[in-house]
């Protein structure tokens, strides 16, 4: 019990204020775990109380597969890969050369048509590999000359002698 002008105990049942004013019910208590409740509108569906436009419309289904204009990328960085091997790879520079200068051209004639999106690839791919032949003309004329300077000269020393 509390005393009128002191503290209220929160536990007791409340009492009417002094100006007559009746007390407002409690809340209804909240519905147990378990219990039926309204069902929900419909996905899309506004909801109740409020104006909405409804569901957007469908996408137009996709087709599976690559995205448009990349079904032939493979080609200009195969012609980049082929032109780096032909640089470095010193036994290679001519098939590594040559492949990666048709495939670049091939590369570059796909990416005009609309098939490809990385024509630069293979145009640096086409680069490297006419630098990779290049780089093999001069290594086997140079062998070509080594071979003939050799052969042609008598060695002027002897061993053991």
């Amino acid at each position: 019990m509390s005393l009128p002008g002191g503290p209220q105990d929160p536990y007791s049942t409340p009492q009417q204020p002094a100006g007559g004013v009746p007390v407002p019910p409690p809340p209804p208590p909240p519905t147990p775990y378990g219990a039926p409740v309204a069902p929900r509108a419909a996905y899309g569906a506004p909801a109740p109380g409020y104006g909405g436009y409804g569901q957007p419309p469908a996408m137009p289904p996709t087709a599976y597969g690559p995205m448009g204009g990349t079904e032939k990328n493979g080609l200009g960085t195969w012609a980049l890969i082929l032109g780096i091997v032909g640089i470095v790879i010193t036994c290679l520079c001519l098939p590594a050369g040559i492949t990666a200068v048709i495939l670049g051209n091939k590369s570059k004639k796909a990416q005009a048509a609309g098939q490809a999106n990385n024509g630069n690839l293979g145009n640096i791919g086409m680069i490297l590999g006419w630098v990779g032949i290049g780089l093999a003309v001069v290594g086997i004329v140079f062998w070509i000359v080594m071979f003939i300077i050799g052969s042609t000269t008598t060695p002027t020393t002897t061993f053991g002698n």
